[in-house]
């Protein structure tokens, strides 16, 4: 992911689904109001199939279950819940951030940095593994649809370019 983007629109199409799909999934439910003027609907009421084009519904479908299964897990041992804006926030939380650079390097087949990255998200291992699925799912289900993240998470250098020494310098050491 670009470490610039704070913002929803800043990020590159398919990460924006990406955390589309991850607020509509399992972000937090805030009541909407009804534009007929009935009841208000809560913006997460639709179920994962319904929000997918009917080809790849089912496998929505199963990444949604993943990451019920995971966040179900966290609150039944009180640990606390990810941070993840409800959709039609245009700020990008740091958690979404983290769970991002993890599918991203799930889709790429880097696991080891998918996890380190949800280790961002919850240092605790019960958190990691019941994610690692969910996203691993959610990249597999991009990627079908033909978003490729690519592997954004953050890696050292490899190679650092030649050293350039001004004149300045040169001629303070001596050498003309």
């Amino acid at each position: 992911m670009s470490s610039y983007a704070t913002v929803l629109s800043d990020l590159p199409c398919g990460e924006r689904l990406a955390v589309w799909t991850v607020r509509r999934l399992v972000g937090p439910v805030h009541p909407m109001p009804s534009c007929a003027g009935g009841a208000g609907l809560s913006v997460n009421t639709r179920s994962a199939l319904g929000l997918f084009l009917p080809c790849n519904r089912r496998e929505f479908a199963d990444v949604a279950q993943a990451f019920h299964n995971a966040l179900a897990w966290m609150a039944r041992h009180r640990l606390p819940l990810p941070d993840i804006a409800m959709a039609g926030v245009m700020h990008i939380t740091d958690a979404e951030r983290r769970l991002l650079a993890a599918t991203a390097a799930a889709q790429a087949g880097h696991d080891d940095e998918a996890r380190t990255a949800l280790r961002d998200v919850s240092s605790h291992d019960g958190v990691v593994a019941r994610l690692m699925p969910a996203i691993t799912l959610l990249g597999a289900c991009l990627a079908g649809a033909g978003y490729w993240l690519g592997a954004r998470v953050a890696r050292p250098v490899l190679h650092c370019g030649p050293h350039y020494v001004t004149s300045a310098v040169m001629s303070a050491s001596g050498h003309a």
